[in-house]
């Protein structure tokens, strides 16, 4: 009886790879938010496209603005994942609104041994200073 109950509760509170997905996406939002740009770019595989634009854009980001982020995964798999990104920055000088953005990003993962990494993202404008 409770090798049943024991495999019922993994059935239904199994960590899939959707999960997953949302929590690597949390993860890149709540780096942004804290400012920590090396943080962000763990996330993604070290072969990722532009990833030195990125590196500078997340660091001119994070520099002039204090970060909030909301994320939704709208449909896909890892090879093509749609993501509806709200962005919005707050200057660190005078703390108002500076400006607001919402992109829907395509983007594609990479299982990284137990992880994901994020191997493709488009736009990147969404990340421009």
């Amino acid at each position: 009886m409770a090798a049943i109950a024991r495999r019922l509760f993994l059935a239904l509170f199994a960590y899939t790879p959707a999960d997953e997905w949302r929590d690597l996406l949390a993860d890149l939002a709540a780096n942004l938010a804290e400012g920590n740009v090396s943080a962000c770019l763990r996330l993604f595989t070290r072969d990722f496209p532009q990833r030195e634009a990125l590196r500078d854009s997340l660091a001119g980001l994070t520099a002039a603005y204090d970060l909030s982020s909301s994320v939704e995964v709208r449909t896909g798999d890892a090879a093509r994942l749609e993501v509806d990104w709200y962005l919005s920055g707050r200057s660190k000088t005078d703390n108002s609104v500076a400006f607001q953005r919402r992109e829907i990003l395509t983007l594609s993962l990479t299982r990284a041994g137990k992880s994901w990494r994020i191997s493709r993202l488009t736009p990147l404008s969404i990340f421009q200073p």
